[in-house]
């Protein structure tokens, strides 16, 4: 077990983030899934109780729900409304038999393989996992999704320290291709745990974190979208939605603060998908956005037209969702190849922001996954464009584009 860890573990990027974590969070609902003894045992407990369904508290934190009838197990949040809830750990010190059927079962090869096999993706193959997959490590959120906002902020933090490695490599053309996957798979990674921490079910704990923050220029979402792609910024807005309207003061706090075009840009982002899944708001976001704009271009020294037109993009949102033209979920489409590298940031050929687009376009529940197979021609053929994207992204140029994060 150890030595698949470590394969895990070994890239130059990703090697900073403990999978185990995962793994131990997600194994005691793979316990009970995969022991019909175990379930029994518990299932027997619960009829004595003429409880047919109960909600178990579990040890490593999380919950499942337990149906005595034909044994089976959902992963689940605890405390739900109406749910009667037991903690594992109780029915564990009262019965010494169940205990060690536990115990046995949760620390065994075949668990804590099965476990690694459900996780490992995430960490291994980022935006080449494929649906089925993605949506069985979604059904295991509610048991990992604290873990999952841990390590998708310790992401951040290895891929700013790997940038300037990046950076050298493509500057000195040694190594750089391998230096420019590995962190091209690591922001990957980083999204795909940020959407697995931004269920709307996970607001109550979102929001009480965010009140440890200090929201002066720090927000939840710049990491994501900072990265400079569509599918960064779904994301990033999964994640806006899912602290929801608690934490816009913050984000219009942040927004009047910020000087770059980019930090305003995530502010304005970050509003606009909130707005979408709460439209109710749209029309006082409206008028706050107009006061806030004409006291923040009073204070910017430069790049005013650039903010203009990103209040712009935003009100202009706002006025689709007021008038009831918000996100169509039948009509909204799967995302293609194209958001891997599309900048939310740049105008279509409309004139209109494509990040601001893109939240109208794609719905949260249909955008799960993209479809690159690790090691095949598709992931081959995207070592360029990856290069591309990363020096447009990060490396200075031209020095002209306002929104250019260095």
């Amino acid at each position: 077990m150890e030595k698949l860890l470590d394969i895990l573990q070994r890239d130059d990027v990703l090697s900073g983030l403990n999978v185990g974590e995962a793994v131990d969070a997600v194994a005691p609902a793979i316990a009970f899934e995969t022991n019909a003894e175990l379930t029994g045992l518990v299932a027997k407990i619960l009829r004595r109780w003429d409880t047919g369904i109960a909600e178990l508290e579990l040890t490593a934190g999380g919950a499942i729900v337990l149906s005595t009838s034909d044994g089976t197990v959902t992963p689940v949040r605890p405390g739900r409304a109406g749910a009667k809830v037991i903690p594992l750990a109780s029915l564990l010190r009262e019965d010494t038999n169940l205990a060690e059927v536990y115990w046995r079962t949760l620390t065994s090869d075949t668990v804590l393989r099965r476990a690694l096999s459900i996780m490992s993706p995430v960490y291994e193959r980022g935006s080449g996992i494929p649906p089925y997959l993605f949506d069985r490590v979604m059904s295991y959120a509610p048991l990992f999704e604290k873990v999952a906002l841990k390590h998708a902020t310790i992401t951040s933090v290895l891929l700013q320290q790997a940038r300037v490695k990046v950076i050298q490599a493509i500057e000195s053309d040694r190594r750089s291709r391998q230096w420019v996957h590995s962190y091209w798979r690591a922001t990957q990674t980083m999204s795909l745990l940020a959407m697995a921490a931004s269920s709307l079910e996970a607001r109550p704990w979102l929001v009480e974190l965010s009140r440890q923050f200090q929201w002066n220029t720090w927000t939840p979402t710049f990491w994501l979208t900072s990265e400079r792609t569509s599918w960064h910024a779904i994301a990033a807005a999964q994640s806006a939605q899912a602290f929801g309207p608690d934490v816009l003061g913050n984000y219009l706090r942040v927004l009047l603060a910020a000087e770059h075009p980019f930090k305003v840009f995530d502010a304005l982002f970050s509003i606009s998908a909130i707005a979408v899944a709460n439209p109710e708001l749209a029309s006082n976001l409206i008028q706050t956005l107009d006061r806030h704009q004409e006291k923040h271009l009073s204070l910017l020294k430069t790049n005013r037209e650039y903010v203009v037109g990103l209040y712009a993009n935003a009100i202009w949102l706002l006025k689709r969702l007021r008038a009831g033209e918000g996100a169509n979920v039948e009509a909204s489409r799967l995302p293609g190849l194209e958001i891997l590298f599309e900048d939310p940031a740049s105008l279509n050929q409309r004139g209109r922001l494509i990040g601001f687009e893109r939240l109208l376009e794609t719905h949260r529940e249909r955008t799960a996954h993209l479809g690159i197979k690790p090691g095949s021609d598709s992931e081959d053929g995207l070592h360029h464009a990856v290069e591309r994207w990363f020096v447009s992204t990060w490396m200075r140029t031209d020095g002209n584009q306002p929104t250019r994060l260095h």
